[in-house]
């Protein structure tokens, strides 16, 4: 897949994804049953044989809750899961990146794709506060070249306020940093 194919998926309305994901011939999976209070956990749970992917529509019951799922819980339950995973893994101020550090279980980020992937073709659902570039590198691979622009603008969206104040006057500046200071 290419950068210009990702796009055009990304793009795609509930119509298309929907004929997509029926076309595709995936199949009716049992209802799933998660806890509100260990969401991340029963997610990585369920996709981490990775056959859920295949499931659709995906049908979900919370644990001791009499809802019933018709698209509102599903969509319930993505959400929920996507904000443990941005409190646990990602940091950033506007937009979040993947936290890379020791003591992060690398293993969870190609379930936590599954999971990205099945979620868009299950019921539309799409972390948008993932910086582009990371979004692009976890879908297409880390090879695929990111134009200078978007890495620049995805930065400045990371960075706080005042960083980012700071480093647009740096930039604007004709002085380095070393340019005040006389030998």
């Amino acid at each position: 897949m290419n950068e210009l194919t990702f796009f055009f998926f990304i793009n795609l309305g509930d119509s298309e994804r929907l004929s997509f994901v029926q076309s595709a011939g995936f199949m009716l999976g049992p209802t799933r049953i998660v806890d509100r209070n260990n969401i991340y956990e029963d997610v990585i749970d369920m996709y981490s044989e990775g056959e859920i992917v295949g499931e659709y529509p995906l049908v979900i019951k919370y644990k001791g809750e009499q809802a019933v799922d018709q698209g509102g819980v599903q969509r319930d339950m993505f959400s929920a899961f996507w904000a443990e995973v941005y409190s646990k893994l990602f940091e950033g101020c506007k937009t979040l990146t993947p936290l890379i550090q020791p003591g992060i279980d690398m293993t969870a980020f190609p379930i936590i794709g599954r999971v990205l992937s099945h979620g868009f073709l299950a019921c539309g659902f799409f972390p948008v506060s993932i910086a582009l570039p990371s979004l692009i590198s976890m879908v297409l691979g880390p090879t695929v070249p990111i134009p200078v622009s978007v890495l620049m603008e995805s930065f400045t969206d990371y960075i706080s306020d005042f960083e980012r104040n700071t480093l647009n006057s740096a930039l604007k500046s004709n002085e380095t940093p070393l340019s005040r200071f006389t030998y």
